[in-house]
């Protein structure tokens, strides 16, 4: 090939490369202006957010429950274990229920 055939190749290879880099970063751009359009709409709740992160926690401590009747906590402590316990028995006679009505022959079991 002669001089001028590969000058024109190279230059039409150099066009086409700028006209895809053109194409790609025009759609670059419109996907830009889509994530601004996005984050303009974010603004408001940014700032609400951000106002409330700025402001002081207003945390009052918890009173003093050393001059309390003991068997009021006592009482509170038994009542929790007490229905732990029953949480727990029901939990075991769901599982025994379901065990029960397990059969092996179901056709997600084959």
């Amino acid at each position: 090939m002669g001089f001028w055939a590969l000058f024109w190749i190279w230059v039409g290879v150099g066009i086409f490369s700028l006209v895809v880099f053109a194409l790609v970063g025009y759609s670059l751009f419109q996907s830009g202006k889509a994530v601004a359009r996005q984050a303009a709409k974010l603004l408001p709740t940014l700032e609400k957010l951000q106002r409330a992160i700025d402001e002081p926690a207003q945390i009052e401590a918890p009173g003093s429950n050393m001059n309390d009747d003991p068997q009021i906590h006592i009482q509170a402590r038994k009542r929790l274990l007490r229905n732990k316990a029953k949480k727990r028995e029901d939990r075991q006679r769901r599982l025994i229920k379901r065990l029960n009505q397990f059969d092996p022959t179901e056709s997600r079991f084959q």
